[in-house]
Formats: structure tokens, sequence, C-alpha cells
């Protein structure tokens, strides 16, 4: 169980995947940074699943590792908090809002704090991973929530070039095909 543990917490190869080209193409227009901000709520809510699964699992089987990945999780939710908030506030793209447009290209102040938050959010993913790599198997019970969460952490990368691939439709409507080649 563990080897899988570990199979599914390689990251992509850095070479392969442009997370810089990926946020310049997101941050084209607000339909980019909707996605990115549903795709981050997914992953908090893996993050919240994890910690449930955790606290259900005997407490003789939760080791310290385990914890530190809980108060990862936790980290989580703040950061996704703040990257709400510079959505909400800073690029003027509440979930809610009558006459939305995507369409509309966010400011360079939303660009920049946007793009500030969501690398705070990248950088805590890899930790999480790497945390969850260092853990030594004990129970099944704490094996599987690490697992269940290792998958949505790294589903990150799939989420980002979904959106990257939303905001370029919306950019490029014309466009029937995908064009981003990384």
């Amino acid at each position: 169980m563990l080897i899988c543990i570990k199979l599914l917490t390689i990251n992509a190869d850095p070479d392969e995947l442009d997370l810089n080209l990926l946020l310049d193409i997101i941050n084209q227009n607000t339909w980019g940074l909707r996605c990115v901000t549903e795709m981050i709520l997914e992953i908090e809510d893996a993050a919240g699943d994890f910690t449930h699964d955790l606290t259900i699992c005997d407490g003789s089987n939760a080791t310290d590792d385990h914890l530190h990945i809980v108060q990862l999780a936790n980290d989580l939710a703040t950061l996704t908090s703040k990257l709400l908030n510079v959505n909400d506030e800073v690029c003027k793209n509440p979930v809610s809002m009558p006459g939305w447009d995507g369409s509309l290209k966010p400011s360079e102040l939303c660009v920049e704090t946007f793009t500030e938050e969501l690398l705070k959010i990248s950088e805590l993913f890899e930790e999480i991973l790497r945390q969850i790599n260092r853990t030594t198997p004990i129970d099944i019970c704490p094996i599987l929530a690490m697992s269940k969460f290792a998958v949505s952490v790294q589903n990150f990368d799939e989420y980002m070039l979904t959106c990257s691939g939303v905001s370029q439709t919306v950019s490029n409507p014309k466009s029937t095909k995908k064009t981003l080649k990384i």
C-alpha cells in the first residue's frame, strides 16, 4: 500500500509542466481565475475529508506524521481563504456577481496578487506530498486517508491544465482545437 502512495505522489517533471506558462494563460480572463478558485475549493474539500477520515481512525493509529499532515491541511484552508479574498476583493470576481463577464481581463494588481497566493498554495501542495511520502505505514486506515488526499493534491497539475484550457477557449472563441502545448 505504501508503494501505491509513493507512486501517486510522484510530482510531474517541472520540464513537462510550466506552471508560469499556465498562470499566464489562466490570468488572461476572469474565467481562468474562477476556474482556479473552484479547483482549489475541491482540493480544500479533500483536505477536510482527510482530516475527518483520520479522526475516525482508531486514535492509536494516527502518528505525529499524520497529525503534521493534518496541520498542513489546515494551512490549506487559510491559504484558500486568502486566495478567495483576492478573487473577490482585489479581482472583483466573486462567485455570485450579477452581470458577471468571464471574458474580462483582470487588472495587473489582481494578476500579481492572485498568482502570489496561488504559488503559495502550490508550494504547500508540494510539502503535503513530501510529508505523505515520509510517513511510516502503521495501519490501513490512515494510509487510505492519506492516499485519497494525495490523489486530490496530485490533481492540481491537471486542474491547472484544465483551467488554462478554459481561459484559452474564452480568449480565443474561434479556436475549437486545444492549442496549449507544453
